[in-house]
This record gives C-alpha cells, sequence and structure tokens, in this order.
C-alpha cells in the first residue's frame, strides 16, 4: 500500500500535467463518478494535494475527487493517444485534457462531491506529516484517544497522525529502538513524541524524491523507501555441508563464500 510520501508524489504528478487545464472529458468505472462526471466535463483542475494517503482533485475550487490506493490502485498520465500500459476496463478514474491524460487505475476507495463533503469524509484524519507545518504535540495528544494496543498499531491509526503505512512503520520502530509488540500504555509522552518526530523526518526526507512521474503505483520498485545500494549486498545461499544427507537450511552463510567452499549450493535465497 503506498504511503503518505508516495500519495504525496503522486499528487505533485497529476498536478504538474493536468494543473490549470480544462476537463475536456472525464469518466471511468467509478460509481461515485456517475453524478458529477457531466458537470465536471468544461471545467478547470484547480488544485491537487494529497492528505495523509489520499489523493485529492480540485475542480473550479468546488468540487473534489478523492481517492484512496488501497493495495491495488496507480495513478499514471499519458499524453493525449498514447497508448495506455494497463488496460482500459481498469480505469477507474479518467481525467482527459487537451495537454495529457490522467487515470486512476483499480483503486478501491473513491468519492466525488463538494470541496465540503470531501473535507467531511477527511475530518477524522490526525495531523498530515507532509503538510508545511507539523506539530508533534498534536500527535501526541491524540495517541491517547487511539484504540491501538501495541505500538505497531498506534503508528499505522491515521487519526493520529497521516501518512504511515507498514514500511515507514518498521523503520521508525527500528530507529527508535522500540519494540512493535510494546503496549500503547507503556509508552511514555517523550517516546510518542519520538515517534511523531521520527515519522515526519522520513516522510519529508523523501517527498520529492526522484522518481519515473509518468508511472508512480502501489508496488513500484522505483518507490523503496531506501534508494538502490551502488553495490548488491552479499547473497545468502543454502547449503549442505558435506558428509549430510538433508539440507541445512538453519545455517545462511551471509558473506559472500570464499573461494573453493567445500558446499553444495542448493539454490540463492530471495
Amino acid at each position: 500500500m503506498p504511503e503518505g510520501d508516495t500519495v504525496h508524489r503522486a499528487a505533485a504528478m497529476i498536478r504538474a500535467a493536468i494543473g490549470g487545464d480544462e476537463v475536456v472529458d472525464l469518466w471511468g468505472s467509478a460509481r461515485a463518478l456517475q453524478r458529477f462526471a457531466a458537470r465536471l466535463r468544461g471545467s478547470v483542475v484547480t488544485d491537487v494535494f494529497s492528505r495523509g494517503k489520499h489523493h485529492v482533485v480540485v475542480f473550479d475550487d468546488r468540487f473534489v475527487l478523492r481517492t484512496h490506493m488501497g493495495m491495488t490502485g496507480s495513478w499514471r498520465v499519458f499524453a493525449p493517444g498514447e497508448r495506455w500500459s494497463k488496460s482500459r476496463g481498469k480505469a477507474r478514474v479518467v481525467i482527459e485534457t487537451t495537454e495529457a491524460v490522467a487515470v486512476c487505475f483499480a483503486a478501491p476507495d473513491i468519492q466525488a462531491g463538494t470541496l465540503a463533503q470531501v473535507e467531511q469524509a477527511l475530518a477524522h484524519l490526525g495531523p498530515d506529516l507532509l503538510a508545511a507545518e507539523f506539530d508533534p504535540a498534536v500527535a501526541v495528544a491524540r495517541s491517547h484517544a487511539s484504540n491501538a494496543a501495541i505500538a505497531a498499531d498506534l503508528l499505522l491509526d491515521q487519526r493520529v497522525m497521516a501518512g504511515v503505512g507498514n514500511e515507514y512503520k518498521s523503520e521508525i520502530l527500528f530507529l527508535e529502538e522500540l519494540h512493535p509488540a510494546i503496549p500503547v500504555v507503556a509508552i511514555d509522552d517523550r517516546t510518542r513524541r519520538a515517534l511523531a518526530t521520527r515519522a515526519r523526518e522520513l516522510l519529508w526526507a523523501n517527498k520529492d524524491r526522484a522518481v519515473d512521474h509518468r508511472q508512480l503505483q502501489a508496488g513500484s520498485r522505483a518507490l523503496r523507501l531506501r534508494p538502490r545500494p551502488t553495490q548488491l549486498p552479499p547473497l545468502r545461499h543454502r547449503h549442505r555441508f558435506p558428509g549430510t544427507r538433508r539440507s541445512r537450511t538453519d545455517h545462511l552463510l551471509v558473506s559472500p563464500l570464499p573461494a573453493g567452499a567445500d558446499v553444495t549450493h542448493l539454490g540463492v535465497l530471495p
């Protein structure tokens, strides 16, 4: 599932592609579009932004299209007439202008409505970790109302602060040296503030990371939390010791095998 920084970059991509443009056509399989599609044709895309994990497109400063990509959704941009990389049948939302075509594929959660309606749908969210201003004290205060039982779930509670997903959750807990299963009641306010501050630091550092803005989707290999290393790490080898008949998968060689090592390789673990 894409996290706050990924959705932030998706919004930047769509804003750069169609921001300020008149909508020539708007269509898609999302039922939420049916009431507003005709009304939005001829409108102008006045803003595109993210709120936590939600992607928001604003038309004429009045009507709004909100999408949540879930595990399967993606936003992509194509030139008019360009062949799409996915089937048209998977297009949940298509926004066409004279300059570009913005397509949302396979998003499970889509809402179309007035600005006030969508704001109401997002009102439960905690402070956005990628907002221009973020106060960790607000997240700490909201954490006391969370129903989360353990630290890992507290970080994933979007009502506390919006934008953290599973990948950042793991990074934050590791860097703060906090066990993911520690009970929330055992976490003092100083530690809660450190968690919020670390979350802001990590997402903010990655919000403008260069990616292929023609293709931004959930699970993309280009959207790793860490940049790819310039040199691949040593491979982990499954091996059999001489004189044994069974594979010893409980022993892993983490460093490169020395030349002439007396082992029989059975494969490489992912």
